[in-house]
């Protein structure tokens, strides 16, 4: 008895479990895991503030620098081998009693950036990088004639400019007194640079925002703002005075999606006709250039395209649209004369 017992209660614990007669209801299997959301990217422009376009502005002081009060500046006129007098940059180093360390004289003028670990001494006619711990300078002649107002250093690196007078520019990087790249820039420089993280920042006389990686001075990205600027590098951010604005950027950020370009130009010589019966094609979009050869195309912004002259056996230009929105060609050169 003990063993039928058994048995009915194994057959009714069976009958009654899911899925089997008895009153037991069928389960549906559980749904598989929904995947995470991919993360959103960051922000590039992080917060933005109004300040009156009518009104100075300033980012105020320069964050101070570790041992930056060790280190002398002086501008003084000296004579030279003529007796002329001529423009030096004194550069003394201070030990803690304040006696010279080391002193270096440069004869030329220039701005000059303390660093913690390189002072660079942005010059009429080179850019000078010192070692605070020595005094060791190496000297780097300008790429093109005309500096730019300074350099900026963080912590071994250098990164200064120069332009080449004809409206484009040429941007450099150094690390422990050695240049590592030069990059050509498309217009001139508009005045600060600042770096963040791995990313140095340039500003163009347009408005344009750059970002070029510190290590490469390959382009990262750009941002035409529209306005002369001021760059501030503020911790992990870069703080963007505007005319109207003080805008707060996330180097990490994506710039937004931009759909179209503009790629501006000139029209140079014309041989056998006059700027007037020019005509400039950039794909399938055709324009005229202004009565002095400017010229102006707006194009999609991605892609490789052609800009050329229709009917000219001069030069054309291939341009590699990576998702700017600003391409500048340089000079074209028409010649519309018939040989046969």
């Amino acid at each position: 008895m003990v063993v039928e017992r058994g048995r009915a209660l194994a057959v009714a614990l069976a009958m009654s479990a899911p899925g089997c007669g008895g009153g037991g209801r069928a389960e549906s299997p559980a749904p598989p895991p929904e995947a995470a959301p991919a993360p959103a990217e960051p922000t590039l422009i992080v917060a933005r503030q109004p300040r009156d376009r009518f009104r100075s502005f300033s980012f105020g002081p320069e964050p101070a620098v570790p041992g930056a009060e060790r280190i002398r500046v002086e501008e003084p006129q000296l004579p030279d081998a003529s007796g002329a007098p001529r423009w030096h940059t004194v550069v003394t180093s201070l030990d803690d009693a304040g006696a010279p360390r080391w002193r270096v004289d440069l004869p030329q003028w220039g701005q000059t950036t303390v660093g913690e670990r390189v002072v660079a001494v942005h010059g009429e006619r080179s850019l000078v990088i010192i070692d605070v711990a020595t005094g060791a300078a190496t000297e780097h002649p300008h790429d093109a004639p005309h500096p730019w107002p300074r350099a900026v250093v963080v912590g071994d690196r250098v990164v200064a400019a120069s332009a080449t007078g004809d409206g484009a520019g040429v941007i450099a990087g150094y690390d422990r007194g050695v240049r590592r790249w030069s990059r050509p820039l498309p217009v001139e420089h508009g005045g600060d640079l600042a770096i963040v993280d791995d990313l140095v920042f340039v500003q163009t006389q347009g408005g344009v925002l750059y970002a070029l990686a510190l290590d490469t001075g390959e382009p990262r990205w750009d941002l035409s703002l529209g306005d002369d600027l001021q760059l501030r590098a503020d911790g992990a951010r870069l703080r963007v005075a505007t005319d109207d604005e003080v805008l707060e950027v996330d180097p990490r950020g994506v710039p937004p999606p931009i759909e179209r370009a503009v790629i501006t130009g000139e029209v140079g010589t014309v041989a056998c006709g006059e700027v007037g019966a020019v005509v400039v094609a950039a794909g399938d979009t055709r324009t005229r250039p202004d009565a002095s050869g400017a010229f102006a195309i707006t194009v999609e912004a991605r892609g490789e395209l052609r800009v050329w002259i229709p009917g000219s056996v001069a030069q054309d230009a291939s341009i590699a649209l990576t998702g700017r929105g600003h391409y500048e060609v340089g000079a074209l050169f028409a010649d519309l004369c018939d040989y046969d």
